[in-house]
């Protein structure tokens, strides 16, 4: 009887020490699985980096931070998919929007990488859980038979894992999912998502309509023909407020080349979220053969800054005195572009910041002949003691001379940047920058040239107020 129940007591303690060494290592597997897990991978020019990690909703989502996310149920099990798209391989984006005739082209090759990414992430994950086995084994034990045994087994529940994601993933979810952030109010998502339509439809729609409201603004710009430019005189071109719209870049290029500008001042607001996403779409700036200074505004995040200080032709101003043509320029970036939000500050918080700004001025030398801001309100308590003061943020232009210091503001240069080009009215909206002419000998602003170009007609306006 005894014998008997020492047996039991054995057996019952076998089981229990095979079960705490199937819990370690399934749970280091697991545990090695998620934290090793992210993996960046390029679809279709899309740089994203994909990830998993224990959720008991499971479902994906789909990140553009600062943006926001988009949830979808698209499976049960408790192993969520993360999705963040980090940037743009623009030549590559490129080169296969140029092999696509058709939409349906494009979204095939979206297919064919996406595939291929999920293989590569699901043998990566596989190898992950084999490895985190043997790591939880070796804790226990050496021996070869239980290492192999360790290894198989958490292969097999991380394979049971990813079939089962695989078996339930509905794509159909996307069009009824949870949007957190800024992210929420981009139209094409709100409007489809509202209407349960394909948000994929929606999209090919709208580039459909930029692209050819594109092609056409391209065309209109290369037909006109400015007027002889100020001949003998310092020529700044003033711009601001371009807002990702991609027409911008071959406008600011074209008038810097027109007008003969020695360099530009860009006051700002160059992406609407300042998101890694759409730094990566600024590399034609790279293109633009002059200084060009910019001082960053309430819409202009760190990964927009860190992307434009790679530029050898740009200089990101934020408290930096620049001489271009012995020109002196002293720009101060607005302060929200350095936080998570976009909206601008308070009337109080910025008359604060611009008494901060006119106390550091007394100490600048030499003295800035101008002042480069975002928001005027920063610069106000300066008016009378610098001669010249460049502001955007407003997207209305203005020229005017107070208390001996001329203000100017170009408007805005990217009209209203995106949602513009899915405009079929586009041709009604302004582009509006300002040519600067200053005298060489007393460095005094003598004229200055607003342009304004008018959609799609190309319509070219250009007035000169002397001063």
């Amino acid at each position: 009887m005894l014998r008997s129940a020492n047996r039991c007591i054995v057996i019952f303690m076998n089981v229990v020490r095979l079960l705490a060494w199937l819990l370690v290592i399934v749970l280091v597997s697991l545990a090695l699985l998620v934290i090793a897990s992210p993996s960046r991978y390029e679809i279709a020019g899309i740089k994203t980096r994909v990830s998993v990690s224990p959720r008991i909703s499971g479902g994906s989502v789909i990140a553009l931070p600062p943006l926001g996310e988009v949830r979808a149920e698209t499976h049960s099990i408790p192993l969520g998919l993360n999705i963040d798209v980090e940037g743009i391989n623009q030549a590559r984006l490129e080169d296969v929007l140029n092999h696509s005739k058709t939409s349906r082209d494009y979204f095939k090759l979206v297919d064919k990488d996406a595939r291929s990414s999920a293989r590569h992430f699901a043998i990566r994950l596989l190898l992950l859980a084999a490895l985190g086995g043997l790591i939880g084994c070796l804790w226990l034990t050496r021996k070869w038979q239980y290492l192999l045994a360790a290894a198989l087994i958490s292969v097999a529940i991380a394979g049971l894992l990813l079939f089962g994601i695989y078996a339930q993933f509905d794509p159909t979810a996307f069009t009824q999912p949870q949007i957190t952030g800024p992210l929420g109010s981009i139209p094409f998502l709100t409007t489809s998502f509202e209407k349960q339509t394909n948000p994929l439809d929606t999209l090919r729609e709208d580039i459909t309509m930029a692209a050819r409201n594109l092609r056409n603004f391209a065309a209109k710009v290369e037909a006109w023909k400015p007027i002889e430019p100020e001949k003998g005189a310092i020529r700044i071109l003033a711009i601001s407020d371009l807002h990702n719209n991609p027409t911008r870049i071959s406008l600011v290029q074209r008038v810097s080349r027109d007008f003969k500008a020695d360099f530009i001042i860009d006051m700002g607001d160059i992406t609407d979220f300042g998101t890694p996403l759409e730094a990566s779409l600024l590399s034609q700036l790279r293109d633009i053969k002059k200084p060009y200074l910019f001082v960053p505004g309430n819409h202009d995040k760190p990964a927009v800054l860190s992307e434009l200080t790679g530029f050898p032709n740009i200089v990101v101003l934020d408290g930096r005195l620049v001489n271009e043509k012995g020109v002196t320029v002293y720009g101060i970036a607005d302060p929200v572009s350095k936080m998570t939000q976009v909206e601008p500050l308070s009337d109080k918080e910025m008359d604060k910041l611009s008494m901060r700004l006119k106390r550091q001025f007394d100490s600048i030398s030499p003295k800035p002949f101008i002042l480069a801001v975002h928001d005027l309100r920063m610069g106000e308590r300066l008016i009378g003691d610098v001669p010249v003061i460049l502001s955007g943020h407003t997207h209305k232009a203005v020229i005017e001379e107070r208390d001996k210091t001329v203000i100017i503001n170009p408007g805005t240069t990217g009209a209203s940047g995106l949602d513009l080009l899915k405009n079929s009215k586009m041709k009604d909206q302004v582009y509006t920058l300002d040519i600067i002419y200053l005298d060489q000998k007393s460095k005094k602003v003598v004229a200055v040239d607003s342009i304004q170009v008018k959609g799609l007609t190309g319509e070219f306006t250009l007035v000169r107020k002397l001063l």
